[in-house]
């Protein structure tokens, strides 16, 4: 599972939902400030034109000084993440200030990271729990999964594990696998759940299916599943593998 706390999110066109830009190659007259965004994006993941980050900051900065959210929480992360520009927490800050106060979930998500790590403002739970909690309202599931973490470690909300199982979930239906492997652990623990190594099972069984071979959440579920499995009959199992199966084909129809 991630660190406790999730770096700087990507924004750009990674914030939820299908993708709607174009990837439009950039032109300089472009003036409208979706176009602008979106040729930010272009430069940022190389979709037409080579990569490049300074490129990509230009033109998030100019649909940013048009007021639009997206771009200002791009320009937001390039600052914080020293992509294309100077390594800036404040700057980041106030322009996940901008985002935020139009309802962009990823800057509030942001602006969550920035108060739980100290980074431009003052390290803060209880405003990283409270920034958490509005993006998980506007159905962020990196947001979501923080604020389960807040409730799980009571750090900035009062400790409740009901609770952090409830944003687990939340997280774990739009695809979020480290929110799988908490609750994974919740199951074998007992916390705010009976303990059930059966149900543990079945939720890293979700998460290391989900995950990129290799990486970190992968190689943590199937240590967790190795272990597991030293506690459970085959045919305890085969029933949490096919629960495993189940849950993953019913949120596949519903995220399609």
């Amino acid at each position: 599972m991630r660190p406790a706390l999730a770096l700087f999110a990507l924004a750009a066109i990674m914030m939820g939902g299908p993708a709607r830009a174009q990837y439009t190659i950039p032109d300089a007259r472009i003036s409208d400030p979706m176009a602008q965004f979106d040729a930010g994006i272009a430069y940022e993941y190389g979709r037409g034109v080579a990569p490049d980050d300074a490129k990509a900051a230009e033109w998030f900065e100019k649909s940013a000084a048009q007021g639009y959210a997206p771009a200002e929480t791009a320009l937001g992360v390039a600052y914080a993440n020293g992509r294309g520009v100077a390594e800036d927490d404040a700057e980041a800050v106030k322009w996940f200030e901008k985002a935020a106060a139009r309802d962009d979930a990823k800057a509030e998500f942001n602006l969550g990271i920035a108060y739980a790590h100290g980074r431009g403002v003052d390290a803060d739970d209880a405003k990283a729990a409270a920034w958490f909690a509005k993006a998980a309202t506007h159905g962020d599931p990196e947001a979501e999964f923080n604020l389960g973490l807040a409730y799980a470690r009571g750090r900035g909300e009062p400790q409740d594990y009901a609770e952090a199982l409830d944003w687990f979930r939340k997280a774990a239906d739009q695809g979020d696998l480290d929110a799988a492997s908490a609750l994974g652990i919740a199951y074998a623990r007992g916390h705010g759940v009976p303990e059930d190594d059966a149900a543990a099972y079945q939720w890293y069984a979700i998460a290391q299916s989900g995950a990129e071979e290799g990486s970190d959440t992968y190689f943590r579920a199937t240590r967790a599943l190795q272990i597991l499995a030293e506690r459970l009959t085959t045919a305890q199992i085969s029933a949490a593998e096919a629960k495993a199966a189940a849950w993953r084909a019913q949120h596949k129809a519903a995220n399609p």
